[in-house]
Formats: C-alpha cells, structure tokens, sequence
C-alpha cells in the first residue's frame, strides 16, 4: 500500500486534475467528433480506412526523409481515400511498412537504444492512424514533433554504425561530410520554413501551393483575403476550391455574396442556388436568392425563396419585410401592412421600414401620417420620410407643412436625382398655388 501511495498516487491526481482542467476548459469530456472536410476517413467505410493508412505512411516516411514541400493543411482532398489495392501509393505504403517490419524485428532485441527509437516513432503514429477512432486530420505535420524525436534517434545510431565499420580515414570523411550537408539542408529548410510562418498571408499562400488539393488551405487564404477587401483574389480561391468539392454549400453562399457585392447579380444567382439545393436547410442562402431575385425584378420566385427561409426560420425580421415590399408592389397593402408589422415586432428597425409600412396603410391617411413620424422619431434625417409627409401634406392642402418637407427632403436626398426634379417641381406648384 506504501508503494501505491508513492509510485502511483501522484499518477492518478495528475490525471484527475488534468481531466477536471479540460472539462473547465471545454465543458465537457465528450470527444469531438471530426469533420468529413478536415479527416476524409470520417465518413469512409472501413475497409477505405485500412487501405488509405498505408498510403498516409508514405506521406509521414516522405515528410521524414524528404521535406521540401511543407503544408500547415492536409485536409480534403490533399490526400484522397484509397479503394483499390492496386493503387501505386498503396501498394509502396504496404512495401514500406513491411520492410519497416522486418527491420524492427532484427532489432529489437539486439539495441534497447534503437528499439526505444522504433517505439518513440511508431507508437505516437498509430495512435493517430488508428482507423476505429479517428483524428482531427489526415494527416499533420504536428503529429510528427515526437515521432520525428525516433526517427533522428535510429539516423544517429545507423551513422554511428557505419562510422564504426569505416576502415579508412576516408571513408569517415566522406561520412562526416554527409552529415554536415544533411545539417546544412536541414538548416537552410527552417530558415525557409521560418519565412512562411512570417504572416497568415504568407503562411496559407504557400499553403496552397504545397498542397492545392487541400480545401481548407484554399479557405483559409479566401477569408484572408476577403477580409482585406481583395474580393477578386478571394473568388479565384472559391472557385479553386469548387473544382475540387462542387457540392460545397457555404463556399458557393460565399462566392454568391462576393459576386452580389461586385453588382454581378447572374453570377450571384448561380452560385447562391447551388447553395441552397447542396444545403436545403441553408436559411442564408435562402434569404441571398430571395434578395438577388428581388433585386432583377422577379418578384414570383423572391417571395418563394423568402417564404422558405420562413420556414426555416419563422423569426426572421428581415424576411419579413422583403415579403411586404414584394406584396406592397402587388397591390395587396392588408397582406404588406401584415408582413412589416411582423418585421417590426421581430425588432426589423432599419432605415425605411416605418416608411414601407406608411406606403402600405394606402387610402388611410392619418395612419400613414403616424407611420412616417414614427420613422423620423427614429431618424429624423432620413429623406424618404419626408418626401412621402411632403406628398401627403400635399394633398390634404397643408402647402406650408409639404413644402417644409421637401426642402428637408432635398437637404438630405443624395440617391436618384430623378427624385429632386420631382420634389422641385411639386415646391414650384405649391409656390405659385399660394
């Protein structure tokens, strides 16, 4: 019992403390599942899972050996899951582990040094390659910091055991010399590396040149430039990242909003539809198709889009509002009356709404009054409230009162210029009436 106190005790109470730690932290100790887009084998049967795991081997031996191209993302579809066996990755994976095999077992009893060089390399990986229980990722470069810990272990002892079957002076210098380049290109790689790392830009860009087949590294410089306002660099990168995943619903919404906000609206209709029947749940790209078909003047497939997102989302203020302009066009103020007071009692308080509202309350003139009094309470500079006060001042014969209207009006009024003409012309009339 001593020897469980002081040996195992202290064991137990660090992973107790590191448990409650983590469940502070995170909220709970429930492992997080994985996204199909960062490990691709989420989603892959089984026996997918058994033949891609010799060919991320390969990638692992190669990063090891040969790490001239770096990437801070592997994800979909860098490394596509392997079904055949046939597949030269697979085929060179299983070689390399097999011989790898066959290594260990000469070894192993032989040197406790390179067997702990084996166990410091292999252990940590198959933990990550563990097909029943999946990683975060694919394959990362993170996962290799303690494996590569083994594998310069076995590379010292393997120099040290041809240094010491070296008979002539020679022979050592030409060993000497080896290492000394494989320190040199080691040194001069981090120093590339380092420049990468310098900036997120510079890190995603070569991201994606080290692996362009990698969805995210293409994302992850999208939204960066985006972000920065270079919306055309942004686009090659959505489109970059639809040759490899068509069906990528939130990437077709983000390339609609980026055409929508260059004014190319057809454009934005394509993409934003591909959204909606990728993702039919996508309220977003619901509310975007019913605000591009709004703005090219098809109020029939608007409304079906906005009552959709209605579906979707009954809260939706917003929407709400986009419906009682496209019924207000129509004709059928009771119905656009009902709509923007259900945008208005989901809290919908931008500029105009107040005015939709006035517009709607057709014929009802003191209602309509209150309406867009109620808007200039809430901004008293807003324009449009008084050209439509100005408008019915007018005909209810208050000249004095429409005429104080327009001239606000015309203070503030920096849209249509269509709209001054008219205002002028309507404070002339007024003028010569009185």
């Amino acid at each position: 019992m001593t020897r469980f106190r002081s040996h195992y005790l202290w064991l137990w109470g660090s992973l107790a403390a590191f448990l409650m730690l983590r469940a502070y932290a995170v909220g709970n100790l429930l492992p997080v599942s994985p996204s199909p887009l960062d490990n691709p084998l989420v989603d892959a049967p089984l026996a997918h899972c058994l033949l891609t795991i010799p060919v991320v081997i390969l990638h692992y031996l190669r990063l090891l050996v040969y790490p001239v191209t770096l990437s801070v993302d592997y994800s979909f579809n860098q490394i596509p899951v392997n079904s055949s066996i046939y597949s030269w990755s697979f085929v060179a994976g299983l070689c390399t582990v097999v011989l790898a095999s066959w290594g260990v077992s000469r070894i192993w009893g032989r040197s406790p040094l390179a067997a702990f060089g084996v166990s410091l390399l292999v252990i940590p990986l198959l933990l990550n390659l563990n097909p029943l229980v999946s990683s975060g990722t694919m394959l990362a470069e993170r996962y290799l910091y303690l494996p590569s810990m083994g594998f310069c272990l076995l590379v010292g002892l393997a120099f040290h055991s041809v240094q010491s079957m070296a008979r002539s002076p020679g022979q050592r210098h030409i060993l000497i010399g080896l290492a000394a380049v494989l320190v040199v290109a080691g040194t001069a790689r981090t120093v590339l590396r380092n420049k990468e790392w310098r900036t997120d830009e510079t890190l995603f860009r070569s991201a994606t040149v080290s692996t362009p087949r990698s969805v995210r590294a293409h994302l992850n410089l999208a939204f960066l430039l985006k972000n920065k306002g270079d919306v055309q660099g942004a686009i090659q990168h959505y489109r970059e990242i639809l040759s490899i995943k068509p069906d990528y619903p939130v990437v077709n919404y983000n390339l609609a909003e980026s055409y929508r906000g260059m004014r190319q609206n057809k454009h934005a209709l394509c993409y934003c539809k591909q959204a909606a029947r990728h993702r039919p749940g996508f309220v977003e790209a619901w509310t975007s198709l019913g605000n591009l078909y709004l703005s090219l003047g098809k109020d029939l497939e608007a409304e079906s889009a906005f009552e959709v997102a209605l579906n979707l989302s009954p809260d939706l203020a917003f929407v709400h509002n986009q419906i009682g302009v496209i019924r207000q066009r129509k004709g059928d103020y009771a119905s656009a009356r009902e709509a923007y007071q259900r945008a208005i009692e989901g809290n919908y308080r931008e500029p105009g709404v107040f005015c939709n509202i006035g517009v709607a309350y057709e014929g009802r003139k003191e209602e309509a009054r209150q309406a867009y009094l109620q808007e200039l309470s809430l901004r008293p500079d807003l324009a449009i409230a008084h050209y439509h006060l100005g408008n019915l001042y007018r005909d209810q014969g208050l000249n004095s009162s429409a005429m104080n209207h327009y001239r606000t009006f015309l203070r503030h009024w920096k849209e249509d210029p269509q709209y001054i003409k008219i205002v002028r012309q309507s404070i002339l009339a007024l003028d010569t009436s009185t």
